[in-house]
C-alpha cells in the first residue's frame, strides 16, 4: 500500500470526514484509492509506519517556521 493510500485510509477514520479527494492520474490509482477507502481502520503496522513518517515532517515544519531545528525531538 502506498503512502497516499494510507493517507486516504487515515483520513477516513475520523467521523467528521466523509469524503477524501486524492489526486488520481490513472485508472490504477482510482482503483487503489477505492480499495483503500474500503479497507477499514488502520492496522497497527500502518499506524506505526505513519508515526515514523510524521517525525521528519514535524521537524521540517519546525525548521520552516522558526528557521532552526529544535534541540529536542518534537512530540
Amino acid at each position: 500500500m502506498s503512502l497516499g493510500n494510507l493517507a486516504v485510509k487515515y483520513l477516513l477514520q475520523f467521523d467528521m470526514v466523509s469524503t477524501v479527494l486524492p489526486a488520481m492520474n490513472s485508472e490504477e490509482e482510482v482503483l487503489e484509492n477505492c480499495r483503500a477507502s474500503g479497507d477499514g481502520p488502520l492496522t497497527e503496522d500502518e499506524e506505526r509506519f505513519l508515526e515514523i513518517c510524521r517525525e521528519p515532517i514535524s521537524l521540517a515544519r519546525q525548521v520552516r517556521f522558526t528557521g532552526s531545528a529544535p534541540s529536542a525531538p518534537i512530540t
